[in-house]
């Protein structure tokens, strides 16, 4: 696959951004955010640092941005947000921030070079298993859970046929009542409106995202009382430090969530 390996370097015209160790084959590119704005497509790792006293460099702003922007060769480029803490109390709501992104799971927030380092080797590590696996015609589809070992077995798949309604769709109402949660809720997890999933609960727009809930919800085949899945989503959970497997869901880091499933159900280690 031809795959350029670069990494865009984009804020307001002296604005400082960090530097960084790259592989070789990687290189880094330095660019104003109009520049980058006028790109239709993106590069597979996007550095940006917003700045509130520049017209457009909201993170808001740049969330807009990166909505309509093309995701190039790979189909999943991933974005580095540069904010740094300006003093040593300062904190902001990351959970809140990354709900402004159509796709969070793709979206690192930096706030120290230490931070900055590990993101952006991790994210480049990503996409070169993800040009690997497109090589071969793979999925990566960062929207959809990754394949996993139990989706041809009947009797898991059975576990959460009432998700699904008549047309075979997953259903938004359905989930959320599981999940015991509002259909608001529920949204913020997709990035989506509450509005839209009113309206059309079923969509095909959502349906790839919602398979992370599907694949979650799995659980229940083994679970005895129905109110335990519940339960456990709710309870302290070891694999993830103690955090409960909504805590995950709030930070959307739902293949997280739907990997734990997979290793239980397996008997594989977590």
């Amino acid at each position: 696959m031809d795959l350029t390996r670069e990494v865009i370097l984009a804020g307001a015209p002296g604005k400082r951004l960090p530097r960084t160790h790259l592989p070789r084959r990687w290189k880094a590119r330095r660019t104003t955010y109009a520049a980058l704005r006028r790109q239709a497509a993106l590069a597979p790792i996007t550095v940006v640092a917003p700045d509130p006293t520049v017209r457009g460099l909201s993170v808001q702003a740049l969330a807009e941005t990166f909505k309509v922007k093309r995701a190039g060769v790979l189909g999943v480029p991933f974005l580095v947000v540069w904010l740094p803490k300006v003093s040593a109390g300062e904190t902001q709501d990351e959970v809140a921030l990354l709900r402004l992104f159509a796709h969070p799971e793709r979206v690192q927030v930096a706030r120290t070079q230490d931070a900055f380092d590990t993101f952006v080797q991790s994210l480049i590590a990503k996409v070169e298993v993800c040009a690997e696996r497109a090589a071969t015609g793979e999925s990566v589809d960062a929207d959809a859970p990754r394949p996993s070992p139990l989706d041809n077995v009947r009797a898991i798949v059975a576990a959460t046929k009432d998700l699904r309604v008549s047309t075979g769709r997953l259903s938004v109402p359905a989930i959320a009542t599981l999940y015991g949660v509002s259909v608001s809720r529920l949204a913020k997890w997709l990035g989506r409106s509450r509005q839209a999933l009113h309206k059309t609960p079923d969509a095909d727009s959502v349906q790839r995202q919602l398979e992370f809930f599907e694949r979650i919800a799995r659980l229940r085949a083994v679970l005895e009382e129905p109110d335990d899945f519940r339960r456990w989503l709710r309870m302290p959970n070891g694999a993830f430090g103690g955090k409960r497997p909504m805590d995950l869901l709030d930070e959307h880091r739902l293949q997280v969530v739907a990997d734990l499933v997979d290793d239980m159900l397996t008997g594989s280690p977590g």
